[in-house]
Order: structure tokens, then C-alpha cells, then sequence
């Protein structure tokens, strides 16, 4: 008996969701990766991204300007068995269509991604934001229930997968 006692005094009172990528700025959740391309210059890491990000499968409407590409993600599913989901403990909203605004800026040696205005939809009218899933208490901190911190590293792991850009081995 002792020792429950004394598990509940040691044990902690809230667990914070620890994202490594999912960032709560000004009551919005958004994806934000540097991703660190070793000895390239920037027009280099320019000339590989103009080439890669076109392709990749759920990117819509790339548009490229001077130091920035910005792109959309329509309509995709999370494949959140390949991350370790499960159909039974995985929220309802991970089968539906993911959406988002993409970003990315680079500098020597790096590029940086950034996934604003994230959502799921089931359909044209239902639209469930990131910002109202991962987060509670007026969207001021992100939620610890269990289901949510998986479902956010679903999303996490699936985009940092996404915008991982390998250089060729010939250039």
C-alpha cells in the first residue's frame, strides 16, 4: 500500500506534450524543420529544391521566388500505420484528407519548412483545424491526452519524411 502511496506523490501531476516539430505560436499549431544539407552553398541547395519539390507527390501548386518556394498540401492521407498507429488508437480525424501551406526558405547548409494553416476535412464543409485537436485551455498549451501527442507525432513524422530532400550522389 506504501508503495502506491508513494507512487502517486512522485508521480507528476500533468504531463506537457513534447513535439519535436509542432510549434503553438499565437494560439496556431504549425510544423517547422531545418533540415541541415552539409557543405552546400545556398545556390546549390536553391537549384536541388527547384528540382525536388515539384515532384513531390502531395505538393499543389509550387510557386518559386527569389529566396522562398511556398506550396500547398491538399487532399492527402497520413499513412499513420507507417509510423506505428494503430486503426483503434488513433483519433477519427487521422483518415481524413490533410491539408496545409507550405513554406521553405534556405540558407548555406540548410533549408527550413514550414507547415502553416494545417486541417483535416472529411468534406468541402468540414474543415477540423490542428489548432482545435492538439490543443487545450483556449489554445494556450498543447493537450496531454495520449490519442492527441500520437496523432501529433503522426503528423510530425510524416512531414519531416516529406520534405526530406536527398542530394544525388553524381552532382
Amino acid at each position: 500500500m506504501k508503495y502506491l502511496i508513494l507512487s502517486f506523490l512522485f508521480a507528476p501531476f500533468f504531463v506537457q506534450a513534447q513535439y519535436q516539430y509542432l510549434k503553438l505560436e499565437n494560439a496556431q499549431v504549425s510544423f517547422e524543420k531545418v533540415y541541415s544539407v552539409e557543405s552546400l552553398t545556398s545556390s546549390v541547395i536553391e537549384k536541388l529544391l527547384s528540382n525536388e519539390v515539384p515532384k513531390l507527390k502531395d505538393l499543389k501548386g509550387v510557386q518559386k521566388s527569389q529566396d522562398t518556394i511556398i506550396a500547398k498540401i491538399a487532399n492527402t492521407f497520413i499513412d499513420y500505420k507507417k509510423y506505428g498507429g494503430r486503426w483503434r488508437n488513433t483519433d477519427v480525424f487521422m483518415n481524413y484528407h490533410f491539408s496545409g501551406d507550405v513554406l521553405i526558405s534556405w540558407k548555406d547548409g540548410k533549408y527550413k519548412v514550414r507547415v502553416s494553416n494545417m486541417y483535416f476535412s472529411k468534406n468541402d464543409l468540414d474543415k477540423i483545424k490542428c489548432s482545435d485537436m492538439f490543443t487545450k485551455s483556449h489554445r494556450t498549451q498543447f493537450g496531454t491526452r495520449r490519442i492527441q501527442i500520437n496523432s501529433g507525432q503522426y503528423i510530425e513524422k510524416y512531414l519531416a519524411d516529406l520534405f526530406l530532400i536527398k542530394q544525388d550522389k553524381k552532382e
